[in-house]
């Protein structure tokens, strides 16, 4: 198996062959599961902004945008350890 999903993986010594079967059905799981949940969160922030926009105008929705951005940041900088580049 040196191509699979257009990449080439370098040959590993397995034992069995439900191994790399199960890694394959790993892998494809988890490619399946991260895009449901990017689907879900595109889904729920356009209703928490829709609901927003509808309870309190478009100025209200305007104004918190920008605290998505940051919040996206802080969870990268935390779960991610990404560094954190300040433009200088």
């Amino acid at each position: 198996m040196e191509h699979f999903a257009g990449g080439n993986y370098q040959r590993i010594p397995i034992k069995d062959g439900r191994s790399i079967l199960l890694l394959l059905l790993w892998y494809h799981l988890v490619v399946v599961f991260s895009l449901i949940a990017d689907v879900f969160a595109s889904v729920f922030r356009v209703c928490i902004h829709a609901r927003a926009l509808h309870k309190k105008g478009p100025i209200y929705v305007i104004v918190f945008r920008p605290l998505g951005i940051v919040i996206a940041v802080v969870i990268r900088v935390s779960f991610l350890e990404d560094t954190l580049y300040t433009g200088r």
